[in-house]
């Protein structure tokens, strides 16, 4: 009995320590000493030194920050970083310039802290001064394996520092490129050149520079790389320090900078483009004790599903606001519907502190024009804010097959792209769903086939929209509110040609016709229908040479046309000049009266004009007639 209890002893010791050991932190290599209360290792690698610094408990994804240069100087990022999880690393590489030697070594040393230590696979860079030629170079030449950069007052061109004046460091930069003074005039080598592949991965950047940097000047460097970044519809940020010098680096409060780049680097909050706090609808729902939410979409927002997820929980958050929620969400429709229905459905209803809106499915279903898709937005964006300017805006973008395909053969959503350029001009927050489900798809978390199973979600998918929805709103609502704090107007700039001033015009107004009648109540028995697309009036033509004439005010003009099994085709003019064909049937009329939006000119002047509609004796094969059948115009004016 008494052998028996000490080995059961010995059995327990033995598995505690296995257990002990299992669980054990990373064995760092290297001296160790103190960094700011955190425990540091110093190391070598390839020959030159290392660091790394170690966060009291590792945060989720084993986030990290990667310095270049100057490791410890101005220490208020990383202390914070290393607060909140992220470790610290650094390798020096004093006189290499960011030169494709530079590139090849941090090649190596990245991939033994990913693999050795399991780092995460994308870090955060932190360039200062000099450093900025390591971070971009090497970002650069992998895009993507960057989270986000944060550069301080950065080198992004060898001519302008070290420059010729500085002969030693010059001649020493020039060695390290194998150019010489004849030929750097023409090389592509410096973080300012060829950052097509940076932009295209959309890698998020933020530059603090001051305005009077005498030894890297900001003109030369920082405005260069920020304004050619930006043409390639690179996100980018900077935060200019008036009346500063080279010195000081960083800022005294790091709140922003650390902002950027804990919401840039974690594997979920990559997906969410949080340009916005929603602060407006926060302090009205907590002070006022009154909110009102919209959302506006397609299927996706009118199924149930998410939508009712997401009041419940605004709810449960606020539990002594009196909530109104406006479902406005019609299956088949995208943005230029949606900018054009925004009075009836939405506004009309009231004030709107919150609104949800979701488009680029259907607009890449619908194969849409890409300039009037960024007219709607826009116009959805201007027309909402003109109503209500204290209104925040959340795009939303849902997952298809098609976008998965893009986002794993490593490249951006095109549709999705056009949304976000218009979330940027007016800041407005994004949650990018899309790449979220493909991103956790792809770690095997779960399968499309079995669990999400469509674009219309399982239950199971409608709440992984939920849970990112509520993560979202928590990380921006997860400040305390101040006693100071303020609604504030958004400052909402304007879109030539932006659908903002879009309405649905009555049929029962301002045309002329032979061969078009207003049906009072459309009802049709042949296929089905979509909800606010029945029993309503429709301007209704089924016989070939029926024409119509439509006077109208405004800078855009179109039609709200139901597309049935008998669609046919039009053709049409507008103050006398021809534009294309339409063929009014769809590629799923044969069983839906189908709402769709025709745009059919906008970029005209502001004043009077007149649409000429003709059905034509050409018709699609699979159509079983000629009808058009008019639910709305769409006119881009005020009423």
């Amino acid at each position: 009995m008494k052998n028996l209890i000490f080995t059961l002893i010995l059995s327990i010791i033995f598995l505690n320590n296995s257990f002990s050991f299992a669980a054990s932190e990373p064995d760092f290599p290297g001296k160790v000493s103190d960094f700011h209360g955190y425990v540091r290792h110093d190391f070598q690698f390839q020959s030159h030194n290392c660091i790394i610094v170690e966060p009291k408990t590792p945060a989720d994804g084993n986030p990290w920050i990667w310095r270049a240069r100057f490791f410890g100087h101005e220490p208020q990022t990383d202390k914070c970083l290393l607060a909140r999880g992220f470790h610290v690393a650094f390798i020096d590489c004093p006189d290499m310039f960011g030169s494709p030697n530079a590139v090849k070594l941090w090649d190596d040393y990245y991939n033994y802290l990913t693999t050795k230590f399991k780092f995460n696979k994308k870090p955060a860079l932190e360039g200062m001064s000099r450093g900025g030629l390591f971070v971009f170079n090497w970002a650069k030449a992998n895009p993507d394996k960057v989270s986000c950069i944060y550069a301080d007052a950065p080198v992004c061109d060898i001519s302008s520092w070290p420059s010729s004046q500085r002969k030693v460091l010059w001649q020493a930069a020039l060695k390290q490129y194998n150019l010489t003074d004849q030929t750097v005039a023409t090389a592509k080598i410096n973080p300012i050149d060829n950052l097509e592949l940076l932009a295209k991965a959309k890698v998020p950047i933020l530059i603090v520079a001051g305005d009077a940097d005498q030894v890297v000047p900001i003109e030369a460097n920082s405005y260069i790389f920020r304004d050619r970044y930006q043409k390639l519809d690179g996100p980018i940020k900077m935060i200019v320090k008036p009346g500063v010098d080279h010195h000081p680096h960083s800022l005294k409060d790091p709140t922003e900078i650390v902002k950027f780049i804990v919401q840039h680097t974690n594997d979920l909050d990559r997906m969410y483009y949080i340009r916005d706090q929603l602060q407006n609808s926060r302090l009205k729902f907590t002070r006022e004790k009154k909110g009102t939410v919209a959302f506006l979409g397609g299927s996706i927002t009118y199924n149930p599903g998410w939508r009712p997820m997401v009041c419940e929980y605004l709810q449960k958050e606020f539990p002594d606001t009196e909530f109104t929620f406006i479902a406005a969400g019609i299956p088949s429709l995208g943005s230029i519907p949606g900018t054009f229905r925004m009075d009836r459905d939405i506004l009309s209803k009231g004030k709107v502190d919150l609104l949800f809106q979701e488009a680029a499915v259907n607009d890449k279903v619908n194969n849409q024009n890409p300039d009037q898709v960024t007219f709607a937005m826009s116009g959805i964006v201007e027309h909402a804010r003109s109503v209500n300017p204290d209104m925040d805006i959340v795009f939303m973008y849902f997952v298809d097959p098609e976008k998965m395909k893009f986002y794993n053969s490593g490249q951006s959503s095109p549709i999705i792209d056009i949304h976000e350029k218009v979330a940027r001009k007016y800041h407005v927050s994004g949650i990018n769903l899309a790449l979220e489900v493909t991103d956790r798809i792809n770690t095997g978390e779960f399968t499309w086939k079995d669990d999400f199973k469509n674009l219309h979600p399982s239950p199971f998918g409608q709440k992984i929209y939920f849970n990112s929805i509520k993560r979202f709103l928590e990380l921006c609502w997860a400040n305390p509110i101040k006693s100071s704090d303020r609604i504030i107007a958004h400052q909402t700039p304007h879109t030539p040609n932006s659908y903002n001033q879009a309405r649905l015009a009555d049929v029962h107004e301002n045309w002329q016709s032979d061969g078009f009648k207003v049906v009072e109540n459309f009802k049709p028995t042949d296929a089905a229908t979509r909800d606010g697309f029945v029993n309503i009036p429709v301007l209704e033509a089924t016989e070939t040479g029926a024409e119509l004439k439509y006077q109208f005010k405004g800078n855009a003009i179109g039609l709200f046309v139901i597309c049935g099994p008998d669609a046919g085709k039009a053709q049409y003019s507008i103050d006398g000049k021809q534009y294309p064909i339409i063929d009014f049937f769809t590629p799923w009329s044969r069983g839906l009266h189908l709402p769709r939006a025709y745009v059919l000119a906008d970029e005209l002047s502001d004043g009077s004009h007149e649409l000429i509609l003709k059905m034509i004796e050409d018709q699609n094969p699979r159509s079983k007639g000629h009808a058009c059948r008019i639910a709305h115009f769409l006119v881009n004016s005020p009423r």
